[in-house]
């Protein structure tokens, strides 16, 4: 019987206890802290270990964070002679096609390229420490001005480039880019056949041809231009000769056969020679892919012409394509017997 009253007895105390509690949760805040703080002391003893142990990891991770931070400033000063990674970072933005972000950071490079702005230094050193890299950067800029449709800035970059580097293709290829958007055909025509004549890659090759036919056809001028790129096959510039052969073929009007196979080309011959001409120059260069599809078009243009079966059967030979490049050697003899190219295979 005593043990049933204590039990409830217990009921009663926990209920009103309960009933107080939620009394003073609707009481407000000061209740709730008051009971809060008769509830503390029996937490007090594990609460204070968590909060030393708290305090002991906070203490490590600082003393760990000072370290990183004393190490990174160390290695910062001793790489601040070091060029940044604006570059590389602008190469990465312009890869993801982030235009603005990678003239930022092209521009930040040139920043730091540049010498300290002493009139008589520059005038002996000139406006960057690294000709050569700034050189890239501004190409790389004007690529980027270009992509963001800014053709006047592009413009100026692209002309700094090749004043630092006036031998080098992209340079002009960006002159060439910039000025044909701007409607400055002649500028870019003369742009484009120096970035064939110093790098006579497909995309120059291609460029320099639409821009020329933007001018119009000339077959006269076709004709009388050809002996510029026979000259420079003559002097061993087999850039330039590339770069002539593609101007007078973009002189000449479209194959009339490309439409309609009955129809003749008044232009034949001569479209022949300028693409087996073309092809001579390639293989110079050892760049077979284009030697070899220059010569198909030759063999296409006028089909009786033995020069440009053995410029075919030379691309082929140039491929590994022994067996075909004979066969090639084999019809030039049967045009013109006597074709020493031929004869000698």
């Amino acid at each position: 019987f005593d043990r049933r009253a204590a039990e409830a007895e217990e009921d009663e105390e926990e209920a009103a206890d309960a009933e107080e509690f939620a009394s003073e949760l609707r009481g407000g805040a000061p209740d709730l802290l008051a009971c809060c703080e008769r509830l503390l002391p029996n937490l007090e003893a594990d609460a204070k270990q968590e909060s030393l142990r708290h305090c002991q990891a906070a203490k490590e991770e600082r003393e760990v964070s000072f370290r990183r931070r004393a190490r990174f400033e160390r290695r910062l000063a001793a790489s601040a002679h070091l060029p940044a990674a604006w570059k590389s970072i602008g190469d990465d933005a312009f890869k993801r096609g982030d235009f603005f972000t990678a003239v930022t950071c092209y521009s930040k490079r040139l920043d730091d390229l540049r010498t300290p702005p002493d009139a008589e230094a520059a005038a002996l050193a000139g406006a960057f420490a690294d000709g050569h890299e700034a050189a890239v950067v501004l190409s790389n800029r004007a690529a980027a001005l270009a992509k963001v449709r800014d053709f006047h800035a592009s413009l100026d970059d692209a002309r700094e480039a090749f004043i630092l580097r006036p031998n080098w293709g992209r340079a002009w290829g960006r002159i060439g880019l910039a000025a044909a958007s701007l409607g400055q055909v002649q500028e870019a025509v003369d742009a484009y056949l120096q970035a064939v004549t110093f790098d006579p890659t497909p995309a120059h090759v291609e460029a320099l041809a639409g821009v020329v036919a933007r001018r119009g056809t000339d077959p006269d001028a076709a004709h009388k231009g050809k002996e510029t790129g026979n000259g420079a096959m003559r002097t061993g510039e087999f850039g330039m000769a590339v770069a002539h052969f593609t101007l007078c073929l973009a002189l000449l009007p479209p194959d009339p056969r490309a439409s309609n196979p009955d129809n003749g080309d008044e232009h034949a011959f001569l479209r022949s020679v300028l693409f087996s001409n073309r092809s001579a120059a390639y293989a110079r260069l050892k760049a077979w892919p284009a030697a070899l599809a220059d010569a198909r078009l030759a063999v296409k243009a006028k089909g009786d012409f033995a020069k440009a079966h053995c410029r075919l059967g030379t691309a082929m030979l140039g491929h590994g394509l022994t067996e075909p490049a004979y066969a090639e050697f084999a019809r030039a003899l049967q045009i013109e017997g006597q074709d020493q190219t031929a004869l000698k295979g």
